[in-house]
C-alpha cells in the first residue's frame, strides 16, 4: 500500500517537473522571440508609481512588455510612454521609456515593488537658483518646471527610504538615466549649457547615494565629454563629487561664479579632474581639480585687471601647454593652487607694470600659491620662470586693505625674486630701468663680464589709485667671473668673484676676490647710497697686493696718475705692496675728477726705487702710505745709498696748500764713511769738509726737504753730533765722541736740486756754539758768504762773515771779544811743515779783524785790540797790518807789503819784545825789550823765502835752562845765580836769519850785556824742534870788548868773530830742542881768540852744515851727532 501510494508520488512529481520544463521552454521561446506585451500589469504598475505620493501630478503608462536577453540576462520589465500628468490632464513631463527591476526582497513579504529604474532617453533640467539651490525636474528649456521637481524630489526621497511594504517604492535602490537630454541653467549668471546623450546612474548604499554621469556638454567652445562619480553622505549631509573632461576650455565657463571669475584667463582646452563636496541646497564646500592643457592663451582680461584697478597689467600671451592643480574651500572662499606649469609659447613676453615697467622674454612657468578670502591675501609661495635661458623665481604676498580702487581695495605686495645662472650683461634685459636706474647704469657700463649664480631681490609694493609704486627694496646677489671697470681708464679687475647686497637706501658690491694689472685682490666693496637724491653716491673700496711697480702704475694710470705726480717712476721700482683703494664719486653720466673724493693706503715692504732721494736709490723700504685728493702721506724706513733711515713723506695736491711737498728722512749711527758715499753733488767746500780726517764717528738726527706751491725747495735739518767725533785744527778746537753735541741748518734748494742758499745754521756742544748763514750764487751755486751770527769755538767768541770775491779769492770780516789765534799761527807759511796743507793755505783771501783779545798760543796771556788785515794769495801773504796791545799796555804792529815786482817787505815793532816772543811761542825766557824785524820775501825763489834781522833792543834773559847749563860748564857760576834770579840783562840782540819751510838760519848774531856777552851760527828746524848751533860765550864782556878795540893786538887777543873777547869760550848746541846737548871747548877758555878757532876746529866744534832747503821728514831731520867731548847731560825742557 505504501510503497504504491509512494510509486504513485514519485511519477506524480516527474510528471511536474516535466511539465513544468516544457512551460519554461515554451516561454524562454517567446521572451527571446520578441517583448512580450503584458498589459493586464499596466494598470498594478500605475497604481505602484503613484502610491504613497501626494503630489499634483499623476502618472500614466501606454503598456507594459516584458523581454529576455538570454540566460545571462535578467528579465527586463519596461513601460512605455510614461507621463506626468496635472490635475488639468496637462502633460508636465514625458519619458519614452521606463525599465523596472523588481525586488526580490519585496516579493518574498508578498509585494510586488521596483528595486531599480532605469529612465531612457529622459528631458532632465538641472537649475542653479539664484537665491542658492538646485533644482532637478523633468522638463525641456520650453516648459515649464512645475510640479516635476516633486518628482525628482520623490524619486530621491524614495531611494533614500527604508524598505517598507506599506511603500513599494522605498524598495528601490537604484535610479538610472539613459541617453538623457540634460540641461543645466545657472540664473545667477544666466548661462545655459546642453548635455545631449548623457548617462546618469544613482545607487543607494550604506551611507546614501552613489551616482555616476557621463555628460557630452555642448558648451560655448564646443562639445565636451564630462565624466561624474559622486556620493552622498546621508549622515552628514554632504555631496561629494568627482569628474574628468577632455578639451574644456575654462574660459567659456568663468562666469558661472563670481568666486571662479579667474577662469576667464584660462582660454586654454583643457582635460583632467575636478572634485566638489557641495550642501544639498548646491552650495560648493569645497573643489579640487588636477587639469592639464594644451596649446592656447593664458590672459590677464582687461575687465580683470580693471576691477583689481591695474589696467597696465592686461595682456594676453599663448602657450604650448600647461598644468593646473589645486583646491577651493567653497565655504570660506579660499583657495590653494599646488602646482602651475605653463610653457610658452617661444618669443612670448611678460608685461610686469610700473614700477618695473619692462616685458620679460619668458618659455616655462612654474607656480604654487594659495588665496585666503578672510585675509583678502594671495599667497604666491614659489614661482619659478625660465626666461628663455636665464631661470628666475618669485614668492610674494598681496594683501588687501580697502578702499575703492579694486575688488580688494588697495594692495600691499610683498614679493621675493630671484635668478640663477645670468650673465651679468644679459641681466640688464631683466633689471627694470625705473628700479635704482642710476645704481643700474653704472652696473650695465661698469661691469663687463661676468655670471650671477644667484640673484635674490625682496620687494614691496604698494597699490593704490590703480598706480603701483615701490615701498622698499632689499636684495642679495652672488656673482663670479667678474670683469669690473670701476674707474676708467684704471685697469680692469677680472676673474672676480663677489656677493651685492642693497636696499632702498643703498646698493654694496663685497668683492670677494679678483685680480688686476698683475695684482690680486681678497676683498672690497662697492657701495652706492642716497639713492633717492637725484645723483646718487658711489664709495668703492678696494685692497690691492701686488708687486710695487704694478701698483705704482695702477695709480699712475689716468685719471689718477699719483705716482706721477709725486715724481716716482714705476719701472725703476721693485718690491711688494698692499693698497686700499678708496675712491666716492656721483653717479653722473659725464665726471669730472675733482668730483672724485679718492683715498689710498698702502703698505710697502721690501721696497727698492732707483734714484729717488738726492740721486741715490731707496733699499729694504718698509712704508705706510696713504693717499687721497688732497695729497699723500708716507712713514716707514729704508736704506738710501745703504744708509738705514726713517721716512715721511706729505705731498700736497691743492693748490691753496701751504707747501707741496714736505720730504722727512731720520737716521741714528750714521757713519761718516755712509755720509761720504751720499754727498755727491754737494758744494766742494762741503765735499773737503765731509772727507776731512777730522770728522769721525757716527751721529743721528732728522731732515726735512719741503717744496713750495711755486716750486722753491727748503731743507731743514737737526742732526744730533754726540757720536761724531769732530776737529778743527785751525782753530785748535776737537770734540770728541761721545760729548753731547746738536746741530741744525735750514737750507734753500735751486732749481737744479742744488744748495742755493742756507738762511739758518746753528751748532752746539760742549765749548762749541755756532749759528749763522750761508748764500750761495743763484746762478751757478757756488758759496758766496757765509755770515757768523755767533761763533763760540774754545776761547774763540766772533761774529762776522766770509765772501766770495772774483777769480775765486775769499773776503772775511771777524770781530768780537776774542780768538785764539795759536792755533792757525802755527800754520800759517809753514808750507811742508812735516805733515799735509792746511785748508787756508792755498786759499786766496782777504781778512779784516778787529777783536778784543787774541791768544797766539796755549798760554794765558793775549793780545789786545787788535785790528788786522790779511790779504793771501798765490799762496802768499800779500798783505798784513796788524797792530795790538800787549802786556801793560804795551804795543805791536806788523806790516807785510810789496817791494818791488818780486819782493815783499816785513816789519815788526814792538815796546815789549819779551812778551811778543813769548805771544808768539818763539822764546819764553826774554823780558822786556824793544823789537824791530826787518825782512824781505823773495818771491822769485823756487821756494820763497825769508831773510832780515831781528833786533831787540835793552832786555833781560831769566830762567834760561840752556844758557844756564853752557854758563855751568865755564863754572861761572856768578853768572848763573843772576840767570836764575833776577836774570842776566842785555843791552843789544841782533840776529840776520834766514827763513825757509820753518828753517831757520842764523849768521852772525850775537847779544851782549855787561855781564856777558855771545856769539851764534847755525840753524834751527821749527817743525821738527831739532838745532844745531855754535858760537863764543864771553864772560865779563865789558872789560873783554875794550881789549878787542886795541887795533892789531885787539884782533889776536880776542879773535876775529863779531862780539868776541879775550877770555871766552866756544860751545856747541845741538840735538832736540827739548833735550838738548851742549858741549864746551875746554882749551878755549884761556886762549887768546884768534888761537880759540885752532882749538875749536882740533876739537870738532864747527858746526853741521844746514842741510838743503827740502821739505822735512822724520828722516832727514834726525838730530846729527854730537862729537864726543866735555858734554853736559840733557836739560829739562825749555
Amino acid at each position: 500500500m505504501i510503497k504504491r501510494a509512494l510509486r504513485l508520488s514519485v511519477h506524480l512529481f516527474a510528471g511536474l517537473v516535466a511539465g513544468l520544463a516544457v512551460l519554461l521552454a515554451l516561454t524562454a521561446w517567446r521572451l527571446s522571440s520578441g517583448p512580450v506585451s503584458l498589459s493586464y500589469l499596466t494598470p498594478y504598475i500605475e497604481n505602484i508609481l503613484n502610491t504613497d505620493h501626494n503630489r499634483n501630478f499623476r502618472i500614466t503608462l501606454a503598456d507594459t512588455v516584458v523581454s529576455w536577453g538570454g540566460w545571462r540576462q535578467p528579465v527586463d520589465v519596461r513601460v512605455l510612454d510614461v507621463k506626468a500628468n496635472a490635475p488639468d490632464g496637462k502633460t508636465i513631463a514625458r519619458v519614452p521609456e521606463i525599465s523596472l527591476a523588481i525586488s526580490t526582497k519585496a516579493l518574498w513579504h508578498g509585494v510586488i515593488a521596483p528595486k531599480s529604474i532605469e529612465l531612457f532617453r529622459p528631458r532632465l533640467r538641472v537649475t542653479r537658483r539664484a537665491a542658492g539651490g538646485v533644482d532637478f525636474d523633468f522638463a525641456n528649456l520650453a516648459t515649464s518646471p512645475e510640479g516635476t521637481g516633486d518628482l525628482v524630489a520623490g524619486i530621491f526621497a524614495d531611494i533614500m527610504s527604508t524598505p517598507n511594504v506599506a511603500r513599494p517604492m522605498s524598495y528601490l535602490t537604484h535610479v538610472g538615466m539613459m541617453a538623457a537630454e540634460v540641461d543645466i541653467v545657472d540664473e545667477r549668471t544666466a548661462l545655459v549649457w546642453n548635455a545631449s546623450s548623457s548617462d546618469i546612474d544613482i545607487r543607494r548604499d550604506s551611507k546614501g547615494l552613489k551616482g555616476e554621469a557621463t555628460l557630452n556638454l555642448d558648451g560655448p567652445q564646443g562639445k565636451s565629454e564630462v565624466s561624474l562619480i559622486g556620493t552622498y553622505d546621508q549622515a552628514a549631509n554632504r555631496i561629494d563629487m568627482g569628474g574628468s573632461f577632455d578639451a574644456l576650455n575654462p574660459s567659456a565657463y568663468a562666469e558661472l561664479s563670481d568666486r571662479i571669475g579667474f577662469l576667464s584667463a584660462l582660454d586654454v582646452p583643457l582635460q583632467g579632474t575636478l572634485t566638489a563636496s557641495l550642501t544639498p541646497r548646491g552650495d560648493f564646500e569645497s573643489i579640487g581639480f588636477d587639469l592639464t592643457g594644451g596649446r592656447g592663451h593664458l590672459a590677464v582680461p582687461i575687465a580683470v585687471a580693471q576691477r583689481m584697478g591695474m589696467l597696465p597689467l592686461a595682456q594676453r600671451v599663448a602657450i604650448e601647454g600647461m598644468h593646473i592643480k589645486g583646491r577651493y574651500a567653497g565655504l570660506s572662499g579660499d583657495w590653494a593652487i599646488d602646482d602651475v606649469t605653463v610653457d610658452f609659447t617661444k618669443g612670448v613676453k611678460i608685461f610686469v607694470p610700473a614700477p618695473v615697467d619692462k616685458a620679460f622674454p619668458v618659455s616655462t612657468l612654474k607656480a604654487r600659491g594659495s588665496y585666503s578670502a578672510a585675509r583678502k591675501r594671495i599667497d604666491l609661495a614659489s614661482l619659478e620662470m625660465n626666461l628663455d635661458g636665464p631661470r628666475a623665481r618669485l614668492a610674494a604676498t598681496i594683501d588687501a586693505r580697502g578702499g575703492a580702487t579694486s575688488p580688494w581695495g588697495d594692495l600691499a605686495i610683498v614679493a621675493k625674486v630671484g635668478f640663477g645662472d645670468v650673465g651679468v650683461k644679459p641681466l640688464m634685459n631683466y633689471w627694470p630701468p625705473s628700479l635704482v636706474r642710476d645704481v643700474r647704469d653704472w652696473v650695465d657700463e661698469h661691469f663687463l663680464g661676468g655670471r650671477l649664480n644667484d640673484v635674490s631681490v625682496d620687494l614691496a609694493l604698494a597699490l593704490h589709485g590703480g598706480a603701483i609704486s615701490l615701498t622698499s627694496v632689499s636684495g642679495t646677489m652672488q656673482a663670479d667671473h667678474l670683469s669690473i671697470d670701476i674707474l676708467p681708464p684704471l685697469p680692469v679687475l677680472h676673474d672676480g668673484r663677489a656677493r651685492a647686497t642693497f636696499d632702498d637706501k643703498q646698493f654694496k658690491i663685497q668683492i670677494e676676490q679678483a685680480q688686476s694689472h698683475g695684482m690680486r685682490a681678497d676683498s672690497g666693496t662697492v657701495v652706492f647710497t642716497k639713492l633717492s637724491d637725484p645723483i646718487p653716491y658711489a664709495d668703492v673700496h678696494v685692497p690691492i697686493t701686488g708687486p710695487l711697480r704694478n701698483v705704482l702704475e695702477f695709480i699712475d694710470s689716468k685719471p689718477l696718475e699719483f705716482a706721477r705726480g709725486v715724481g716716482l717712476d714705476p719701472a725703476h721700482a721693485s718690491g711688494r705692496a698692499t693698497i686700499d683703494l678708496v675712491m666716492g664719486l656721483p653717479l653722473k653720466k659725464t665726471l669730472k675728477f675733482d668730483e672724485i673724493a679718492v683715498s689710498a693706503k698702502a703698505h710697502v715692504k721690501d721696497a727698492s726705487l732707483d734714484g729717488v732721494v738726492l740721486g741715490r736709490d731707496l733699499g729694504d723700504g718698509q712704508f705706510d702710505i696713504k693717499v687721497d685728493n688732497g695729497g699723500l702721506d708716507m712713514i716707514g724706513a729704508a736704506r738710501i745709498g745703504g744708509v738705514p733711515v726713517g721716512l715721511s713723506w706729505r705731498e700736497n695736491f691743492k693748490p691753496a696748500a701751504l707747501f707741496r711737498s714736505q720730504f722727512n728722512i731720520e737716521g741714528h749711527a750714521i757713519s761718516m764713511a755712509q755720509v761720504r758715499a751720499l754727498s755727491g753733488g754737494l758744494p766742494t767746500s762741503f765735499e773737503t769738509f765731509l772727507h776731512d780726517d777730522g770728522v769721525t764717528g757716527t751721529f743721528g738726527g732728522h731732515a726735512a726737504l719741503t717744496v713750495l706751491q711755486d716750486g722753491r725747495k727748503r731743507v731743514r735739518a737737526g742732526l744730533d753730533l754726540t757720536g761724531l767725533s769732530l776737529s778743527i785744527p785751525e782753530l785748535g778746537w776737537r770734540k770728541a765722541a761721545g760729548v753731547a753735541g746738536k746741530a741744525s741748518v735750514d737750507i734753500k734748494l735751486n732749481d737744479a736740486d742744488k744748495i742755493g742758499d742756507i738762511p739758518k745754521f746753528s751748532a752746539t756742544s760742549r765749548d762749541l756754539k755756532l749759528s749763522g748763514a750761508v748764500h750761495f750764487d743763484t746762478a751757478g751755486g757756488a758759496l758766496k758768504r757765509v755770515v757768523l751770527n755767533e761763533a763760540v769755538i774754545g776761547r774763540s767768541n766772533l761774529n762776522g762773515s766770509i765772501s766770495s770775491l772774483d777769480g775765486g779769492a775769499w773776503s772775511v770780516v771777524l770781530k768780537g771779544p776774542s780768538f785764539d789765534f795759536g792755533p792757525l799761527w802755527s800754520r800759517l807759511g809753514d808750507q811742508g811743515e812735516g805733515g799735509k796743507k792746511g785748508l787756508l793755505e792755498d786759499l786766496s783771501y782777504t781778512v779784516s779783524a778787529k777783536i778784543d783779545k787774541v791768544w797766539l798760543n796755549k798760554g794765558a796771556h793775549a793780545i789786545r785790540d787788535v785790528k788786522a788785515l790779511f790779504v793771501r794769495g798765490e799762496g802768499k801773504w800779500k798783505r798784513l797790518d796788524v797792530s795790538a796791545n800787549i802786556a801793560d799796555h804795551k804795543t805791536f804792529v806788523a806790516h807785510v807789503a810789496r817791494k818791488g815786482a818780486a819782493a815783499r817787505s816785513l816789519t815788526m815793532r814792538s815796546d815789549d819784545a819779551g812778551a811778543v816772543l813769548r805771544l808768539l811761542d818763539y822764546y819764553p825766557n826774554m823780558v822786556g825789550g824793544t823789537l824791530a824785524v826787518d825782512g824781505v820775501f823773495d818771491d822769485q825763489a823756487p821756494e820763497t823765502s825769508l831773510s832780515g834781522t831781528v833786533s831787540v833792543k835793552n832786555y833781560q834773559i831769566i830762567k834760561a835752562p840752556v844758557l844756564a847749563r853752557l854758563l855751568s860748564l865755564m863754572a861761572l857760576s856768578g853768572i848763573v845765580d843772576a840767570l836764575n834770579g833776577e836774570g842776566i840783562s842785555f843791552a843789544d840782540l841782533n840776529v840776520p836769519f834766514a827763513y825757509n819751510k820753518g828753517v831757520i838760519q842764523f849768521k852772525n848774531a850775537g847779544a851782549s850785556g855787561a855781564s856777558i856777552g855771545l856769539t851764534m851760527d847755525g840753524w834751527y828746524d821749527r817743525p821738527a824742534k831739532t838745532l844745531d848751533m855754535k858760537g863764543t860765550i864771553v864772560p865779563a864782556y865789558a872789560l873783554n870788548s875794550v881789549l878787542g878795540k886795541i887795533p892789531v893786538l885787539g884782533t889776536l887777543l880776542t879773535g876775529t868773530e863779531k862780539g868776541g873777547g879775550m877770555f871766552a869760550a866756544t860751545y856747541r848746541v845741538k840735538g832736540d830742542a827739548d833735550n838738548t846737548e851742549i858741549t864746551v871747548n875746554p882749551l878755549s877758555v884761556l886762549a887768546p881768540g884768534i888761537l880759540r878757532n885752532i882749538f875749536g876746529a882740533i876739537l870738532g866744534n864747527s858746526p853741521t852744515p844746514i842741510p838743503a832747503p827740502v821739505a822735512p821728514t822724520p828722516q832727514n831731520r834726525a838730530p846729527p851727532n854730537v862729537p864726543k867731548s866735555r858734554t853736559s847731560k840733557p836739560s829739562a825742557p825749555n
